[in-house]
């Protein structure tokens, strides 16, 4: 009777020794998965942050930027970049990301056209007035920001969709200085006509837009001469729920929505 509880007893611990072994397993085996999970997310976000660094690089020197370089530290990981020539004058963006394990590529190809997509300022809907005072000026001739002259396309300084604000623009700048719309056009230089890009795709995407280059702001926003919103090299996804006013020598790079 004892031998036989002794067999039941050693039967179930050896099973229970069994279901241990097979839970230990297991959690090992869900923990390496995390790891490789997790590893590979990180990958996925430094090539992304690589691939909008360099892209923006190219952005602002197109002719001119190119770079092959390799383990560029990234928060725990490594980024290699690649901007090289492409076909037909293109531009290839190759950028990927490593941590741990895993890693991650993303490749591009940026194309630079004499066709303007909008203009300085793109007016598409009604105006209800227009004032340009003080210093303010609007001007569509590529500079960079220390003043010489920039390698993207010049545009006009204003465009309007609609007629009714087309003729809202003119008659402000009738009435001020010569200065304050430049552009391929010459000063005073505004059109009325349509664009070759669907303004609606590109108001969903600044709204879904969630990334770390985004500034919100709710209320009244006031922007003077000691205001600055993003940078040349670092330009900001900015959205205003309210009134926006800029005064004087305000500044901001990237898109104001």
């Amino acid at each position: 009777m004892g031998k036989a509880a002794l067999l039941i007893v050693a039967a179930t611990t050896l099973a229970s020794g069994v279901v241990y072994m097979s839970q230990d397993r297991q959690a090992f085996e869900t923990s390496v998965n995390e790891a490789l999970y997790a590893h590979g997310a990180l990958a996925r976000e430094a090539a992304k942050s690589g691939y909008n660094r360099a892209t923006r690089r190219v952005i602002r020197d197109f002719d001119g930027h190119r770079t092959l370089k390799q383990g560029i530290d990234n928060q725990g990981g490594e980024i290699d970049i690649s901007v090289a020539d492409g076909a037909g004058g293109t531009v290839v963006v190759t950028v990927t990301g490593f941590h741990g394990d895993a890693e991650f590529t993303i490749t591009g190809t940026l194309e630079k056209t004499d066709e303007a997509v909008l203009d300085a300022l793109t007016i598409d809907g009604p105006v209800k007035k227009l004032e340009l005072k003080d210093d303010s000026w609007i001007s569509g001739l590529d500079v960079n920001v220390d003043g010489s002259e920039g390698s993207n396309t010049d545009v006009h300084a204003i465009r309007s969709t609609l007629s009714s604000a087309h003729s809202i623009v003119l008659e402000e700048l009738d009435d001020a200085e010569p200065g304050y719309g430049v552009g391929i056009g010459g000063t005073n230089d505004a059109l009325q006509g349509d664009i070759p890009l669907n303004l609606g795709s590109l108001v969903s995407s600044i709204k879904a837009y969630s990334g770390s280059l985004l500034s919100e702001y709710t209320g009244k926003l006031k922007l003077d001469d000691d205001d600055t919103i993003g940078s040349a090299a670092s330009p900001r996804v900015v959205r205003v729920d309210g009134d926006l006013d800029m005064k004087n020598q305000a500044r901001g790079y990237g898109i104001l929505y």
